[in-house]
């Protein structure tokens, strides 16, 4: 017999809390050759777009987590002449640097450290230092920590060499607003069961549509060339291959919510709030933060283990966990840390009910000093 799984508030990066409407959304079952499930594909792709604001940009869906989009993205961009500069200062952004090395792309890695955000000034010396160059790597969030890093530097930095930015946006795209033009991004990866607060299933990738045009026969894949991809939907709107059909009904409908939210100005305030409430509630309780409060981002914060010698973070997890509330499990970081996302369906109440039954793991922990 299948077991009945209990449903939770998940406070992680994604999968997170989706509203009952969007849940509702994907009780349809459409073929992925009807006509209506095409339009709806078009539709998702084209208000997407609406979301950024600029025609010139075209909007790709893909098969797989957004881990399956930034390898998708990479693979088609980079031709055999490029290089491209990597920055990182957390897991996401060596993962671009693994990708690269595994398609065999060309690339350069300028690590910063974890709780530390991009020196515009590190990046410009090697740019000027190696004219083979071509393109520009960041993570807008780092997950691993929650830093938000500044796109609008790097973007400025790009313009004044001439170099393409390719940005992953996983965890900001729909919850922080990003200004395509003024940032100079040539191409920006990001996934529904984020800030859109859709479903797992498959990510996107945003490109100009004159780069793109310019990179066919780059992909080193057969199931991961978002040229292919996207003139497959120029000549019949189908994908190439089994879709997601469930998970774009999904986004339909998130993005429908995200509009009647407000758009984006109005969900960042949400999620700051929820930030906001988060840590300091954190804070009263002992907690302390891994990244200063300059460079956090709204979207995931990262907190130091308590010094507590009776403070053991797998019980901590699955005991928050048995009584219904999920935070993200592992430490990513090099010093020891656990995150708690701020993203998803909820609100500041859901952030105090979290706030308060941590207190009573804490008790029952028997941790009376953090």
């Amino acid at each position: 017999m299948i077991k009945k799984f209990k449903q939770k508030w998940l406070f992680t990066p994604g999968p997170l809390v989706t509203s009952r409407k969007t849940k509702d959304a994907m009780l349809v079952d459409l073929g992925s050759r009807e006509s209506d499930f095409i339009k709806v594909n078009q539709l998702v792709c084209n208000n997407i777009i609406k979301i950024i604001g600029i025609k010139d940009y075209v909007c790709v869906p893909i098969q797989g987590s957004g881990t399956f989009g930034i390898e998708a993205a990479l693979s088609t961009v980079l031709s055999k002449k490029s290089k491209i500069l990597i920055l990182s200062n957390g897991a996401y952004g060596r993962r671009i640097s693994n990708i690269c090395k595994k398609i065999s792309k060309k690339f350069i890695l300028l690590t910063f450290k974890e709780d530390e955000i991009f020196s515009i000034d590190k990046c410009e010396k090697l740019i000027k230092k190696d004219k083979q160059i071509t393109h520009v790597a960041m993570v807008h969030c780092e997950t691993s920590s929650g830093i938000l890093n500044p796109l609008i530097d790097v973007g400025s930095l790009c313009k004044r060499y001439k170099k393409k930015l390719f940005v992953d946006a996983m965890s900001t795209f729909g919850g922080i607003k990003i200004d395509f033009k003024k940032n100079n991004i040539d191409v920006l990866v990001s996934s529904p069961n984020k800030c859109l607060e859709g479903v797992p299933g498959f990510s996107f990738v945003i490109t100009k549509k004159k780069s793109l045009i310019n990179c066919s026969g780059n992909a080193n894949t057969l199931s991961l060339d978002i040229y292919d991809q996207w003139k497959y939907f120029q000549e019949n709107g189908q994908w190439r291959f089994t879709p997601p059909t469930h998970s774009i009904l999904a986004l339909y409908s998130s993005l429908q919510l995200l509009k009647k939210e407000g758009g984006i100005s109005k969900r960042y305030k949400r999620y700051k709030k929820n930030y906001e409430t988060l840590k300091n509630g954190m804070i009263k309780m002992g907690f302390t933060c891994f990244i200063n409060k300059n460079f956090q981002s709204p979207i995931i914060v990262s907190f130091n283990y308590p010094k507590s010698s009776r403070f053991h973070f797998n019980t901590f997890y699955k005991k928050l966990s048995t009584i219904g509330y999920v935070i993200y499990p592992g430490q990513v970081t090099k010093k020891k840390t656990f995150r708690i996302g701020c993203i998803g369906d909820i609100n500041p109440s859901v952030i105090n009910s979290l706030l308060k039954a941590i207190k009573k793991i804490l008790f029952i922990m028997k941790i009376k000093h953090l």
